[in-house]
């Protein structure tokens, strides 16, 4: 679903709130350029926004480009970091499950993410928050839609029953 939504295409079955087509074409811009932390801050919001409103899909969906955005930003960071590829940055929560499981950072993206938080100046924890965004490339100044903060539900037009 990831490599749909970032070709531009809205996989199928998803919901997509009143306004979110141009949010979703930032986010497309923001990887496209490299702007890791515009796009880890975005689509963290997306996936956030997603979860709470119960789809799954969506919010798995923005939760890996967040963590792939920034673990893979992280380990180009270091002489010593010899995979950036996504299978070896993120895991699925469950392994077991055929698809859509959760997206978790692998041991080797948390040590890359806590190395280049060090590298910032702060909290070495090897979890991607808000500052760990801020010091990614385009996420200092980045700040939010305002459509990307309106509660999903209110954005949602349910048909009349």
């Amino acid at each position: 679903m990831t490599e749909t939504f970032l070709s531009g295409k809205i996989p199928e079955g998803w919901v997509v709130p009143q306004g979110y087509e141009p949010v979703f074409a930032n986010l497309r811009t923001a990887v496209d350029e490299e702007q890791w932390g515009a796009a880890a801050k975005l689509s963290s919001q997306l996936a956030d926004q997603y979860r709470s409103a119960g789809y799954r899909d969506e919010a798995s969906t923005f939760a890996e480009i967040a963590l792939a955005g920034t673990a893979g930003y992280a380990t180009t960071q270091f002489p010593n970091a010899d995979d950036h590829s996504v299978e070896a940055l993120l895991k699925p929560k469950n392994p077991k499950a055929a698809f859509n499981s959760e997206i978790l950072m692998s041991r080797y993206a948390k040590q890359a993410v806590a190395e280049f938080q060090t590298s910032c100046g702060l909290r070495t924890d090897g979890i991607v928050g808000w500052e760990t965004m801020g010091c990614l490339p385009g996420g200092a100044d980045y700040t939010l839609p305002s459509v990307a903060t309106v509660p999903f539900q209110n954005l949602v037009i349910k048909p009349n029953s």
